[in-house]
């Protein structure tokens, strides 16, 4: 049996699901605080965020049926012009990722279920060229889609 294909990338559900349910984010097209990219980190002139993918994992695989296991991966960055600020939001969005559990995302139309978020660490990776301060936190992920 083959496993079901992701028809967005994990970054992009990843992405939905804190801006839409948390709040914490936003999308770039809303001009609002702390905007949200997927796989690229704008050089605008604010606090932002951007997901990118990861290379996932292949783990074990299921006794009856042979279908592998597969955790996505994803990386959190947060770019900010204060060190405090930065880790705040950092921590503040690593914490409820980690948080969620069994999480139902609609994306285009595709229903996803995020079932859970293992962070494996939280870095502060230093200082830019315009001396703004960036940080990140990397997630393996289980997920599936559902429709």
């Amino acid at each position: 049996m083959s496993p079901v294909v992701l028809s967005k990338s994990p970054a992009d559900i990843v992405a939905e699901y804190l801006a839409e349910n948390l709040g914490a984010v936003s999308r770039p097209v809303e001009q609002m605080a702390w905007p949200l990219f997927v796989n690229c980190l704008w050089d605008i002139n604010e606090n932002v965020c951007t997901l990118f993918d990861t290379t996932p994992i292949q783990e074990g695989r299921a006794m009856r049926t042979g279908e592998r296991f597969k955790h996505y991966g994803v990386q959190l960055a947060v770019r900010a012009f204060d060190y405090e600020t930065g880790w705040t939001k950092l921590t503040a969005l690593a914490r409820e990722l980690s948080e969620a559990h069994n999480e139902t995302i609609t994306v285009d139309g595709g229903q996803y279920e995020l079932g859970d978020a293992m962070k494996l660490n939280e870095a502060f990776v230093g200082v830019d060229d315009k001396r703004r301060n960036l940080f990140t936190s990397n997630f393996i992920l289980t997920m599936r889609k559902l429709s």
